[in-house]
């Protein structure tokens, strides 16, 4: 069991009874060894004034840099702490924060997400650009992959059918391949920088559906969780492809393969929205980025605790319409200029935030990602459905809830407390 690490900062001022809601912050992708600076909430929903005078973690990769100052009934103060990992893996660690008594605990946060080694992370820029070594791998379709993989920014091409899916039915017109039936799947990639050189497989992580709408040429649709059982990939460089918006999971079953001797994993950065922003050529009944980019209202519900997300959304033109508590509202797309490199700013020590855009419909959508999808540092994503499919999945989940189910029986776990220790990252809590 590893050792609290106390953060002590004492003062003489008497302790108020206060209450502040206990928060799960995620910090989303954080890189090894680099130091990670953030902000804890501190909200008093008491009477009188509060003083946060010590701070206790789980684990001492976690420091507090704040100095004890009284926070106001009603107001909430931002307090100042740093993360720093020396190994990969996911963490999560606790943070109680406590009044002038040492018995006086005035909440407990939790603080999440995956430390990752940036050599983990693959551009998109160092994946096919080198044109020779794309060539040799291909054989016969050489010439044709050569000519696709060399488009620029703005010239992203479908080598497959340009249908939608059929409505109604869910499946997706099958894509018609330009690449000769017997090419081969292992690309030879050259790996700008790196001197890296070696057999290289794209392997799509995502849903068959998802998949035969887009994808990157020649790539593989494969499970994560399946590709452990691909020995025959073991030597080869295996680069994970999903749509971008969720990195740690992933990131995950990168470390995951890795120690079961799949010495060369890394995942693509930004995935498959990032590869066609950037002009690259894609397979499917789809070519446009809305298609990778529109994120259903499950996917976002399922990553919000473990992804940074910043949302923004348009302003309502129903009368009476209160903008999404957990969004920043905005006019017109115009002015998305001005919002978005504040909400985008890159944080020493991590991976770029995922931007989620709730518009009314999807011409919306598309302005804004024609004229800021590609130029944005943080990536651009848009809810599917917008505001009402997200209140319609709210109110569904709600009276999920309020149903008796006879035949399942949820056994409470045990809890963890602070004193349990460790962050899963950190060697001296026995993590990885």
């Amino acid at each position: 069991m590893h050792p609290l690490a106390f953060i002590r900062a004492a003062v003489g001022v008497s302790f108020a009874l206060a209450f502040v809601r206990a928060e799960n912050v995620s910090l989303g992708v954080v890189y090894q060894g680099k130091e990670t600076v953030f902000e804890l909430p501190c909200a008093n929903s008491g009477r009188r004034a509060i003083w946060v005078t010590e701070a206790v973690s789980s684990c001492d990769c976690l420091k507090a840099r704040f100095a004890p100052a009284p926070v106001e009934p009603g107001k909430t103060a931002r307090l100042g702490f740093v993360y720093r990992s020396a190994v990969a893996g996911r963490f999560s660690v606790e943070v109680q924060l406590r009044g002038s008594e040492p018995a006086a605990v005035l909440g407990t946060h939790t603080v999440t997400g995956f430390v990752v080694d940036r050599a983990w992370l693959l551009p998109v820029a160092q994946l096919f650009g080198n044109s020779a070594s794309v060539v040799a791998g291909l054989g016969e379709a050489g010439p044709a992959f050569a000519e696709a993989s060399a488009a620029g920014p703005g010239s992203a091409r479908s080598t497959g059918s340009t249908s939608s899916p059929q409505a109604g039915s869910g499946q997706a017109t099958p894509a018609t391949s330009s690449f000769p039936a017997g090419a081969k799947l292992a690309l030879r990639v050259g790996l700008l920088g790196s001197g890296l050189a070696q057999k290289a497989v794209v392997i799509d992580t995502r849903s068959a559906e998802r998949f035969a709408w887009m994808h990157i040429p020649r790539s593989l649709n494969l499970p994560a969780f399946a590709v452990k059982s691909r020995t025959d990939l073991r030597e080869c460089l295996l680069v994970l492809v999903d749509e971008g918006f969720a990195p740690g999971l992933l990131l995950e079953e990168t470390a995951s393969l890795r120690r079961l001797g799949f010495r060369h994993v890394v995942v693509l950065d930004g995935g498959l929205a990032a590869w066609i922003r950037q002009g690259r050529a894609v397979e499917g009944t789809e070519s446009t980025p809305l298609a990778v980019t529109s994120l259903p209202v499950s996917d976002f519900m399922r990553t919000r605790r473990s992804v940074e997300w910043r949302a923004l959304e348009m302003k309502s033109r129903v009368p009476g319409v209160a903008p999404l508590e957990f969004a920043v509202e905005v006019d017109r797309p115009e002015d998305l200029a001005k919002v978005l490199p504040v909400l985008g700013q890159a944080v020493a020590g991590r991976q770029a935030t995922r931007i989620l855009v709730v518009a009314p419909d999807q011409a919306t959508c598309a302005r804004i990602e024609a004229r800021f999808g590609a130029t944005n540092p943080a990536p651009i994503f848009y809810l599917t459905g917008g505001r009402a499919a997200l209140i319609a999945y709210q109110e569904e989940q709600a009276s999920l809830a309020q149903q008796t189910h006879e035949l399942i029986q949820i056994r409470p776990s045990r809890g963890h407390s602070v004193a349990a220790g460790g962050c899963n990252t950190c060697p001296k809590s026995g993590g990885r």
